[in-house]
């Protein structure tokens, strides 16, 4: 990913720089993939937890006033949450009020549900047509959706050349997962 990326580039460049990374928060204890020694790293919020009713709030109080983003936010949260905030019903609604906003990436999770037969009944059809209003309006996920649906034949027909325009398209916004498949 990008960080993989930024820490090539630091470890390219602090053989003649002093090199600096400030981030925004700590993911792992120890990273992934070799970091220069004499790489500097801060973290901004170090000392800071996520605090997850804080988050479910803040998003709650800002979807009520129909923010789209909030409204997926907390919908994903919904449909991916923990235990006893587990509510797909709930999520499937909250993506609905955005995707009348015309918020793409609530084309995109509608697709999802409809694909998996979460919170709705299944329907592919359906499925396909939420990752088309997606796409249309330039969710680069929805362009791989897309992709997949008309490689494999779901909720419409096989279409190998529709499949790799829009694997291209996603490619083309450095989707990598369109870049890979196209």
């Amino acid at each position: 990913g990008i960080e993989k990326s930024i820490v090539t580039l630091a470890n390219t460049l602090c053989s003649k720089y002093e090199v600096e990374i400030a981030c925004t928060y700590k993911l792992y204890d120890k990273p992934a993939f070799y970091i220069d020694s004499r790489v500097k790293i801060y973290y901004l919020t170090e000392g800071i937890k996520p605090n997850k009713e804080e988050a479910i709030k803040l998003y709650k109080e800002a979807a009520l006033k129909g923010d789209a983003l909030s409204q997926v936010k907390l919908g994903q949260f919904y449909l991916f949450g923990a235990n006893d905030t587990s509510n797909s019903i709930q999520a499937v609604e909250l993506f609905t009020q955005a995707a009348k906003q015309n918020y793409g990436p609530a084309f995109r999770e509608l697709g999802f549900c409809y694909n998996s037969g979460i919170g709705v009944e299944q329907n592919l059809k359906k499925s396909f047509e939420y990752y088309q209003k997606g796409a249309a309006v330039n969710d680069s996920i929805s362009f791989i959706k897309l992709a997949d649906a008309y490689l494999n034949g779901i909720g419409t027909y096989k279409d190998i050349n529709a499949a790799l325009y829009w694997y291209r398209k996603a490619s083309l916004v450095n989707e990598v997962e369109g870049m890979r498949k196209y």
